[in-house]
């Protein structure tokens, strides 16, 4: 009924290796170190390097006429360079809803419009333009 478990302190793994105790330069005691079977140094296993270069990396086996060209290596060179890009002028600028255009004044005189919501400042630029068309009136007199 009582299933009775080994005692992992009593059972002996095998050992591949003893590293024996030693004395360090201070006079501590560095313990005796069992080395299991498969273990790999850190000092002996292979670095890791990342996939491109492994491809590029030669092999033993292979040749260099055997790689396949790279698509740099089988294009020729353009011997004409490109053109420069030319500026375009746009022919037409559509008014930006942020920079309404300006009213001009002019000799007819028109009843400003209400100021709507979206443009509460052209009524502002245009009271600015007609104060600026009767300044220029007074002082041409």
């Amino acid at each position: 009924m009582t299933e009775e478990r080994p005692d992992k302190s009593n059972t002996i793994e095998p050992v591949a290796a003893v590293v024996p105790a030693s004395v360090r330069a201070d006079g501590s005691v560095r313990k005796e170190r069992r080395i299991r079977p498969g273990y790999i140094p850190q000092e002996l296993k292979p670095k890791y390097t990342p996939p491109p270069q492994r491809r590029s990396a030669p092999t033993p086996t292979s040749n260099d006429s055997d790689k396949p060209l790279l698509k740099q290596q089988e294009q020729e060179p353009k011997s004409t360079p490109l053109p420069l890009p030319q500026e375009k002028v746009p022919k037409h600028t559509p008014p930006s809803p942020r920079n309404p255009p300006v009213a001009v004044a002019s000799d007819t005189k028109q009843p400003p419009l209400p100021p709507t919501p979206t443009e509460p400042k052209r009524k502002k630029a245009a009271l600015s333009a007609l104060d600026v068309a009767k300044l220029q009136a007074f002082l041409a007199l």
